[in-house]
């Protein structure tokens, strides 16, 4: 079951994302991301499970990884994009936030075959911090992809941190880099919005 959740969770942010974007070209192109990565997901999971002699080690993990960072991205601009759009109620989607956000904290710490008790400390505490930056950006005068763009950002630096503390290799080095890279890109978005 839990091997389903990330190819469930970044089809489902795509479908919304995509009935959020006005050129044909660009929904046709997002359905054939979504299908290049079904198959390359469902394969490396059926060689995983009754093929494992050929498994490439962490291709399933990577895929998940790739497809989870898309599907934070994707499901924030959605979210917001609705928020905007049909004038939500703001605790209205910040539900669907929590419902799309904590199966994606947790089978980014699944994946990562981390311990349980710490990783799902991590997952609550990554949970809230993300549902609380999403409701702060959904109040912004941005756009809703940039919105999307700044949430996943900071979620995928805060998510490398974390599992980097957890997997016990966080060292300062890797802390300003991360820094500094989410700081370039959060400042390259915000110089450039629109």
């Amino acid at each position: 079951f839990k091997f389903l959740i990330t190819p469930t969770l970044f089809a489902w942010s795509a479908l919304a994302f995509s009935l959020l974007v006005e050129s044909a070209l660009a929904r046709h192109i997002l359905a054939l991301l979504v299908f290049v990565f079904l198959v390359l997901f469902f394969e490396s999971m059926i060689t995983y499970v009754w093929r494992h002699e050929t498994y490439v080690g962490y291709s399933l993990e990577n895929l998940s990884a790739y497809a989870l960072t898309l599907t934070v991205f994707l499901a924030s601009c959605a979210l917001i994009g609705f928020y905007i759009l049909l004038d939500l109620n703001l605790g209205l989607t910040a539900a669907f936030g929590l419902l799309m956000f904590l199966p994606v904290n947790f089978e980014l710490f699944w994946i990562s075959k981390l311990p349980s008790g710490p990783s799902l400390r991590c997952t609550g505490a990554l949970t809230l911090i993300l549902l609380e930056l999403f409701l702060a950006l959904a109040l912004l005068p941005f756009h809703f992809i940039v919105s999307g763009a700044i949430i996943t950002v900071l979620w995928y630096t805060a998510v490398s941190l974390s599992r980097a503390h957890l997997l016990g290799i966080l060292a300062r080095k890797m802390i300003y880099r991360h820094l500094i890279l989410s700081g370039v890109l959060l400042l390259l978005l915000i110089i450039t919005a629109q």
